[in-house]
Protein backbone atom coordinates (compact mmCIF):
# COMPACT_ATOMS: atom_id res chain seq x y z
CA UNK A 1 0.00 0.00 0.00
CA UNK A 2 1.30 3.46 -0.82
CA UNK A 3 2.23 5.59 1.84
CA UNK A 4 -0.03 8.69 1.78
CA UNK A 5 1.51 12.22 1.98
CA UNK A 6 0.21 14.94 4.02
CA UNK A 7 -2.22 16.42 1.36
CA UNK A 8 -3.73 13.44 1.12
CA UNK A 9 -4.37 13.22 4.96
CA UNK A 10 -5.76 16.95 4.45
CA UNK A 11 -8.13 15.86 1.48
CA UNK A 12 -9.99 13.46 3.64
CA UNK A 13 -10.12 15.00 7.32
CA UNK A 14 -11.58 18.45 4.81
CA UNK A 15 -14.15 15.81 3.38
CA UNK A 16 -14.83 14.34 6.55
CA UNK A 17 -15.78 17.41 8.30
CA UNK A 18 -17.74 18.87 5.72
CA UNK A 19 -19.76 15.90 5.44
CA UNK A 20 -20.37 16.11 9.26
CA UNK A 21 -20.99 19.70 9.50
CA UNK A 22 -23.16 19.41 6.02
CA UNK A 23 -22.57 22.10 3.78
CA UNK A 24 -22.63 20.93 0.14
CA UNK A 25 -19.14 21.93 -1.62
CA UNK A 26 -20.73 24.76 -2.91
CA UNK A 27 -22.12 25.90 0.65
CA UNK A 28 -18.60 25.79 2.21
CA UNK A 29 -17.00 27.73 -0.80
CA UNK A 30 -19.42 30.27 -0.20
CA UNK A 31 -18.50 30.30 3.28
CA UNK A 32 -14.74 30.15 2.94
CA UNK A 33 -14.89 32.54 0.03
CA UNK A 34 -13.28 30.16 -2.24
CA UNK A 35 -14.24 27.97 -5.46
CA UNK A 36 -16.39 24.79 -5.58
CA UNK A 37 -13.57 23.18 -8.23
CA UNK A 38 -10.73 24.00 -5.46
CA UNK A 39 -13.07 22.16 -2.48
CA UNK A 40 -13.28 19.47 -5.00
CA UNK A 41 -9.97 19.30 -5.82
CA UNK A 42 -8.86 19.23 -2.17
CA UNK A 43 -11.02 16.48 -1.05
CA UNK A 44 -10.45 14.77 -3.80
CA UNK A 45 -6.03 14.94 -4.09
CA UNK A 46 -5.62 17.02 -6.73
CA UNK A 47 -4.74 20.12 -5.41
CA UNK A 48 -1.88 19.27 -2.78
CA UNK A 49 -0.15 21.41 -0.03
CA UNK A 50 -3.15 24.07 0.18
CA UNK A 51 -1.59 27.50 1.68
CA UNK A 52 -2.21 27.74 5.46
CA UNK A 53 -4.41 30.91 4.59
CA UNK A 54 -6.75 28.73 2.81
CA UNK A 55 -7.09 25.90 5.94
CA UNK A 56 -7.71 28.72 8.11
CA UNK A 57 -10.40 29.77 5.78
CA UNK A 58 -11.93 26.30 5.30
CA UNK A 59 -11.59 25.78 9.24
CA UNK A 60 -13.45 29.10 10.10
CA UNK A 61 -16.19 28.10 7.40
CA UNK A 62 -16.72 24.70 9.24
CA UNK A 63 -16.49 26.05 13.07
CA UNK A 64 -13.32 24.31 13.92
CA UNK A 65 -11.05 25.50 16.38
CA UNK A 66 -7.66 26.04 15.52
CA UNK A 67 -6.35 27.21 18.87
CA UNK A 68 -3.73 24.74 19.42
CA UNK A 69 -1.03 23.61 17.36
CA UNK A 70 -2.14 20.38 16.17
CA UNK A 71 -4.88 22.00 14.45
CA UNK A 72 -5.38 21.53 10.88
CA UNK A 73 -3.58 25.01 10.33
CA UNK A 74 -0.74 24.14 11.99
CA UNK A 75 -0.48 20.71 10.48
CA UNK A 76 -0.58 22.07 6.82
CA UNK A 77 1.80 24.87 7.48
CA UNK A 78 4.65 22.39 9.30
CA UNK A 79 3.78 19.99 6.09
CA UNK A 80 4.34 22.93 3.68
CA UNK A 81 7.74 24.04 5.39
CA UNK A 82 8.88 20.47 4.80
CA UNK A 83 8.03 20.45 1.29
CA UNK A 84 9.63 23.97 0.86
CA UNK A 85 13.24 24.27 -0.60
CA UNK A 86 15.52 26.76 1.94
CA UNK A 87 15.14 29.14 -1.19
CA UNK A 88 11.57 28.96 -1.22
CA UNK A 89 10.72 29.69 2.49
Amino acid sequence: MAKQDESGHFGEMLLRRRMAAGPSQQELAERAGLSQRGISDLEHGKRRGPHPATVRRLAEALGLADADANGPVARVSHARQRRLTPRQR
